[in-house]
Formats: C-alpha cells, sequence, structure tokens
C-alpha cells in the first residue's frame, strides 16, 4: 500500500500539483490500445454484429453505422485522450433465437469506455469473456465446465443418457445446419484466397465462428488484390488476439473490425524472418542439452512466434552458461531419443504423463540439466509405453467410432491413452445398453459430465456402468 500511495504522489507531482488522484488514474486507463479495449468489448461486440442480422436489413444497417462511429469514438480517446460525446443505437438480439430484438440507446461521454456493456445492454445478458472472470475471481455462470460440475452426476451413464440425450440431439441438428453453412464459406474462402487452412481457436460457440468467416469474406471481397498477395499459401486462424503464430499461423482477432485487420495483415510479412529463425533457435538448444528432441505442444491457448522465440532466446542464454554442467552430468550421452517442450511461465519443470520433459522459461540452467539427468530413464520408459499404448488407443477408439457410428470421438489432454483404451473397452462391453444413447453423436472423454453447446456429449472416462 505504502509503494501505491509513492507511486501516486510521484505521478501527481509529474503531472500537475492541482491534478487528482482520480484523474491520474483516469489517463493511466487511456493507455489501453485500440485492441486491447476491442477485447474488453468483445462480448458487446458479439451481441450487436452485423453479421447475425442478415434478415432485418433495418436492424443491420443501425449496427453497422453505431459501431463505425464507436470505433472512431475509442480511437479518438486512444490517440488524443478527448472524444466528442455521440449518441449510439443498437438492436441486441436476445438468448434465443425467437425473442425480439431489443433497441438501446447509449450516450458515450466518458473516457472510460468499459461502462458501456453495463449501461448499455446490460439488461439483454450479454455474457462476459472468460478473461473477466478470470480477473475478478468470479465463477462463470456460462462456462461449460461449471455447469457440468456445479451439479454433479453421480448416477450411471444409462440415466445420463436418457436425461440429456433428447437435447443433445436437439443441439446436434440445430449445430449441423450452422456446420453447412460453415463448410461452404470455407472452401469459397479457401479457394478465392488460396488459403492452406481456415482454423477457429476460441471459447465462443460455433455461429461465432461463422460471423467471423462471413465478415472475413465480406472484406476478401472489399480488398481482394491486398488479402491475396498477404495471406495466399498461408493458414488463418481466428483466436482471441491478433498474431502470428509460432506454426505461422496468421491469426486475426475474432473482436476487432475491418480495419484492424487490413492494419495487421500489413506487418505479417515482416514475421516470416522469426518463423524461419526458430528452428535454428530449436536446432541449438537440441544440441546444447544432448540432442534431445524440441517438440512443440498444441494447446488451447495459441502461442506467437515472437513469444515462443523470446522463451527460446531465454533458456539458450541459461544454457550457454552452464555447458560445464552439461558435460558433468550427460557425459556426452545422446538424448535424441527424449523429448523437450518449451514453454512461458515460472512454474517447476515437470515429467508430463506422455513423457516429455515440460521447462518453464525462467528455469535456470542448472535446474533444468539436473532435472533431465535424474529423469532421463523414467522419461523414456514413459514414451515406450506411450507409443504402445498409442496404438490400442486408435485400435479402441476407431472400433467404438464404428460400433455407434460416431460423428466425432476425441478426448481432453489429462485423459491418457491408458484411462482411453479402459474407457472405450468398457463402452464397446456394454454396447447393448448403449446404443440408443450414442449412435450418430458426438462423444468426448473427460472427467466430467456435460453437454455442448453444439450437442457434444462429455462423459468421464470412468463411468458408471447398470451393469457391471
Amino acid at each position: 500500500m505504502k509503494i501505491f500511495s509513492t507511486c501516486l504522489l510521484t505521478a501527481k507531482h509529474d503531472f500537475c500539483k492541482r491534478t487528482t488522484y482520480l484523474e491520474i488514474l483516469k489517463i493511466i486507463k487511456r493507455h489501453l490500445t485500440v485492441s486491447e479495449t476491442a477485447t474488453a468489448l468483445r462480448p458487446f461486440y458479439l451481441a450487436v454484429h452485423p453479421d447475425f442480422y442478415g434478415q432485418f436489413p433495418v436492424e443491420r444497417k443501425v449496427n453497422e453505422e453505431s459501431l463505425k462511429k464507436l470505433h472512431e469514438y475509442i480511437t479518438d480517446l486512444h490517440k488524443t485522450g478527448r472524444a466528442k460525446p455521440t449518441d449510439i443505437n443498437f438492436y441486441v438480439r436476445g438468448k434465443q433465437e425467437k425473442d425480439k430484438y431489443k433497441y438501446v440507446n447509449m450516450k458515450l461521454l466518458s473516457g472510460d469506455i468499459t461502462w458501456i456493456p453495463y449501461r448499455g445492454p446490460a439488461t439483454s445478458q450479454i455474457r462476459w469473456d472468460s478473461s473477466y472472470y478470470h480477473f475478478t475471481g468470479k465463477q462463470n455462470p456460462h462456462d461449460e465446465y461449471y455447469q457440468a460440475t456445479s451439479k454433479l452426476h453421480t448416477g450411471t451413464l444409462i440415466s445420463w443418457l436418457q436425461k440429456k440425450g433428447p437435447d443433445a440431439k436437439r443441439k446436434l441438428e440445430s449445430s449441423q445446419n450452422i456446420q453447412e453453412q460453415i463448410n461452404e464459406l470455407y472452401e469459397e474462402l479457401i479457394d478465392f484466397v488460396g488459403l492452406e487452412d481456415i482454423n477457429w481457436y476460441s471459447d465462443w460457440e460455433i455461429n461465432h465462428y461463422m460471423g467471423c468467416l462471413r465478415s472475413f469474406s465480406r472484406f476478401c471481397h472489399n480488398h481482394p488484390k491486398e488479402v491475396k498477395n498477404i495471406l495466399k499459401g498461408r493458414s488463418l486462424v481466428f483466436g482471441n488476439k491478433p498474431g502470428v503464430s509460432l506454426y505461422g499461423e496468421v491469426v486475426l482477432s475474432s473482436a476487432d473490425c475491418d480495419t484492424d485487420w487490413m492494419t495487421f495483415l500489413s506487418y505479417v510479412p515482416a514475421y516470416d524472418a522469426v518463423i524461419e529463425r526458430l528452428p535454428y533457435m530449436e536446432k541449438r538448444l537440441s544440441e546444447l542439452l544432448g540432442n534431445i528432441k524440441i517438440d512443440r505442444r498444441k494447446k488451447k491457448q495459441i502461442m506467437m512466434a515472437t513469444e515462443y522465440e523470446l522463451i527460446l532466446n531465454k533458456i539458450l542464454n541459461c544454457l550457454r552458461n552452464c555447458q560445464r554442467d552439461v558435460d558433468r552430468y550427460f557425459h556426452g550421452q545422446d538424448l535424441s531419443h527424449l523429448e523437450l517442450v518449451v514453454e512461458e511461465g515460472s512454474a517447476p519443470m515437470t515429467l508430463s504423463t506422455s513423457g516429455k520433459f515440460v521447462t518453464p522459461s525462467s528455469i535456470p540452467g542448472i535446474v533444468l540439466v539436473k532435472f533431465i539427468a535424474e529423469n532421463k530413464e523414467k522419461a523414456y520408459m514413459i514414451l515406450q509405453d506411450m507409443a504402445l499404448q498409442g496404438g490400442m488407443e486408435k485400435m479402441y477408439k476407431k472400433l467404438c467410432k464404428e460400433e455407434f457410428q460416431l460423428l466425432s470421438l476425441k478426448k481432453e489432454e489429462n485423459v491418457s491413452p491408458h484411462k482411453m483404451i479402459h474407457c472405450c473397452e468398457r463402452l464397446l462391453d456394454d454396447k447393448i445398453f448403449l446404443h440408443s444413447g450414442l449412435n450418430n453423436s458426438k462423444l468426448n472423454i473427460a472427467h466430467y459430465y456435460a453437454l455442448m453447446h453444439d450437442g457434444e456429449m462429455t462423459i468421464p472416462w470412468n463411468w458408471t456402468s447398470d451393469i457391471s
């Protein structure tokens, strides 16, 4: 508290003796970038996005014009700290498709734009981004995992399927219609732009992905030459923030507007040099650790190429200063049969359940070397076991998909091959009783029960049987 007070006093002296603490904080808050502000307002943007009003031209036009005004207002605040008071009007969607659109009027008078979701369409129950709940510590009422675990199902798998099955089929049919439209847009954009692939990494529902594709399609037709020159031959991803991933994917923020997309795309070619450097840095790191294999583990959160380069650089600098320790612990051994994953953060180094060493960028070089030396035999045994179980897992997944005619069968990262095999074996053992509930469904294996927005059913790997 003392440090915070000192900082405020210093800031007060620097700005003006008459400046109040409140004014200082307002100035600090205005240091948000336009992109960061857009991220904060993502739930609001999605609720009023014109692409969801295709059958309502009047409402669509109103929302388009108001979004332009809002963007100009935020840009002026960012550049000058001031903006002319503005009236904006929106039509806001209800929770259900059958709900009527609600007309909302807002007056933009303040430099603090965070009040918009509250003072404006708050009564329309707009969802906050998951980062809001993470920051405040509040429970996200829309989180599917929370919904699944807040009322834990303690009965059998069959009883859960009987209860949730009809709703799952209804949601699945609805999502399949949207998926068909997505597939059409996907093929159209792949051909028109010359993209390698288009993906979606976000917690938002599938209809938001469709909205992104529609917006991008309109964007491409408005700027065909620029988009083709930059994106031809590349993979595109819609995520929570713009950048270029460590795999070279161009990531567009699903909350940004056309102007932001065009601004970011103009910088994309500059990232090519970073992408080209990464394999050489990984090779150098491998050589410093006995030729250990450097693995890039795919996660839900996209890691940008620039972030990955900084992490590699940090670890390389640590290891260059402790090569004597490498020689002392490894004795010139070849470790090419082992795998290392490099991640950001300050957690302790671990050996994952898949047999891979996972090291944060903040770990001292000597600790990294010593941990690998002490656990290399154990890691190799796990990798060997995983290789054997991986083949069996694929076989059992194939059998289950064929038996129940599943549209998809997947598992969460924390479900080991051993657990997945055990789950599939039991599903096949009880197939006579489970056919009606699982047939032609999407199935995800985890540690809990849940019904997702697209009709996908999540069940625990150790589900309870009515038979055994």
